[in-house]
């Protein structure tokens, strides 16, 4: 969802690195991309705390992230170019689609509604249903169960390496975009998609033709 479908990462980054300037620890915008891109919530504080070898608890530092970046998507909310429609094409042509995001299932939600998504995805995966976070594999494991699809017939749409090695630990092929990481940082994919919004929709369908997807 996000990074994909919701052009928000830099609200995430946002809202991350000031709740831990509020407890008094310094984060980068590279350290957040090392620690907290592509997981759940929970699991991006922990590595962080891990990591830096620091102190404070987990789960009050994520509802403090949750609420600052429910301010800052209050007007700040915005939708990938070109993947909104490319979404409601793939629905009409008839693809099974789940959605699989960390994220709370109210953001997912929310999100839904306000881009009109809320009947292309037939099943929802967020961080509240799964007890292990990207890289491992549990969020897509579970959603080709309830698409009743074997995985090497699913594509993911990923646009972090901590995704795209889930999508492959799956089994499963995986498209990335570049919103959030370079290209380069992307390599690990089947198929790297660049930012520019015309070519995203013409890469992707040439992920079809070619049955990457």
């Amino acid at each position: 969802m996000n990074g994909v479908i919701l052009d928000d990462e830099n609200l995430h980054e946002e809202a991350t690195i000031r709740t831990l300037r509020q407890h008094g620890h310094q984060a980068t915008s590279d350290e957040y991309k090392k620690y907290f891109a592509g997981r759940t919530r929970d699991a991006g504080f922990a590595n962080y705390r891990t990591a830096k070898q620091v102190s404070y608890d987990v789960h009050r530092l994520s509802e403090q992230k949750d609420e600052l970046y429910q301010e800052l998507a209050h007007t700040g909310l915005r939708a990938v170019s070109g993947v909104v429609s490319f979404i409601q094409y793939l629905k009409k042509d008839g693809y099974p689609m789940a959605l699989v995001t960390g994220a709370p299932r109210k953001e997912a939600r929310h999100m839904l509604e306000t881009f009109g998504l809320g009947d292309c995805f037939s099943h929802i995966v967020t961080g509240e249903d799964i007890t292990l976070s990207k890289p491992h594999p549990e969020g897509y494991l579970k959603a080709a169960a309830m698409l009743q699809q074997q995985p090497k017939s699913c594509t993911v749409v990923e646009d972090a390496p901590m995704g795209i090695q889930a999508a492959k630990r799956a089994g499963m092929h995986c498209v990335a975009i570049a919103t959030t990481h370079t290209e380069h940082e992307l390599t690990a994919a089947d198929w790297v998609v660049p930012r520019t919004p015309h070519d995203a929709l013409i890469t992707l369908h040439c992920a079809r033709a070619l049955q990457i997807s």
